[in-house]
């Protein structure tokens, strides 16, 4: 369950730097797009990455959340498929999120990775996809 420590880790870092305390008026949530694979091949990975984020997104708010904002896991199913992952990622572009998690295999991952740009973070839950 490698990916689900990774994860953990990810979003462990992401409660530490909530730590600085609340500010006014942000109350609302802070939402996160994961693309997972929840049918299609590799639907067995998505399910357990999906768990993980779900606890994950618990911990996370019954600690503060992010600066004191709710954290919102969005999940998106690319299928297990290429395309699909592509056109999700577009979508999440399109709403200047800062930070995107995902898709969980090499193929949509790869398939993503000429479309992350400056103004966006992805982590690719994938161990095989080495960006430069």
């Amino acid at each position: 369950m490698r990916g689900a420590r990774t994860i953990m880790a990810v979003l462990a870092a992401a409660v530490l730097m909530s730590a600085t305390g609340p500010r006014a008026g942000a109350a609302e949530p802070y939402p996160i797009y994961p693309i997972l694979s929840l049918t299609g091949l590799a639907a067995f990975l998505g399910t357990g990455e999906e768990q993980t984020l779900k606890a994950a997104e618990t911990v996370i708010n019954s600690s503060g959340g992010i600066h004191g904002r709710p954290v919102q896991f969005v999940i998106q199913d690319d299928q297990s498929n290429p395309a699909v992952a592509v056109q999700l990622f577009n979508t999440i572009l399109a709403k200047g999120v800062p930070v995107q998690i995902g898709p969980s295999l090499a193929g949509p991952c790869s398939a993503v990775a000429p479309l992350v740009k400056t103004q966006i973070v992805n982590y690719c839950l994938s161990p095989a996809l080495h960006p430069p």
